[in-house]
């Protein structure tokens, strides 16, 4: 019987590896998007330069006769599918979802806390008015009566959360090291246009 159960755990944890293995390859796949492949000219005087093509059939197109020593060359990892088009909205979406479910399991963290220390306090006879589990059963109150008010408070939580990460973001990526070390003179001249320097600038610091 116990050689039994370490051959059944045994095939469980090989199962589990192989769909983990495969999950990781999926995944791989599915962030690095398709293999774009280019036309590179080594004098630069080829029309079709830059242009898409596929490696396994390059040499066989009329572009590879157009333009002897033309190859085809990897270019980046991307596409054309509406994957690949809203690849930056998708990830402003996880971010703000990943927000709204922070906030939102500590507020019912917090509240089944609030929830179990109530059951306490208020017991007009302690401890025979305390349930005997009174944390699950803050726990059961707040899933039954609360979810609402906890959803709607971490998507307000969520929103000024989102609203302050654009803000950094914006302030990190306007305020680059020109405005601290440079001075606008040939030697340092600023990367940004002078409008833009003249709405961001600051104390600048010494080199």
């Amino acid at each position: 019987m116990e050689k039994l159960i370490q051959a059944m755990m045994q095939l469980w944890q090989w199962q589990k590896a192989e769909r983990w293995s495969t999950y990781k390859k999926h995944s791989f796949l599915a962030t690095s998007g398709i293999p774009i492949y280019k036309i590179v000219a080594p004098e630069g005087n080829c029309i079709h330069e830059n242009k898409t093509c596929n490696p396994e059939t390059f040499n066989t197109t009329e572009i590879a006769k157009a333009c002897p020593g033309a190859l085809c060359n990897f270019a980046s990892y991307g596409g054309k599918s509406l994957y690949h088009q809203y690849i930056s909205t998708f990830q402003i979406y996880n971010l703000f979802v990943f927000l709204w479910l922070i906030n939102f399991v500590i507020a019912l963290g917090q509240c089944a806390l609030a929830g179990a220390f109530a059951t306490y306090y208020w017991a007009k006879k302690k401890p025979d008015d305390i349930p005997p589990y009174p944390l699950f059963t803050a726990f059961g109150r707040a899933i039954r009566y609360h979810t609402g008010s906890l959803a709607f408070g971490s998507l307000i939580l969520a929103l000024v959360q989102m609203f302050k990460v654009i803000l950094e973001y914006l302030d990190r990526r306007l305020r680059r090291e020109d405005l601290e070390r440079n001075d606008g003179s040939t030697e340092k001249p600023y990367f940004i246009t002078p409008n833009l320097h003249g709405i961001l600038v600051k104390k600048q610091l010494a080199p």
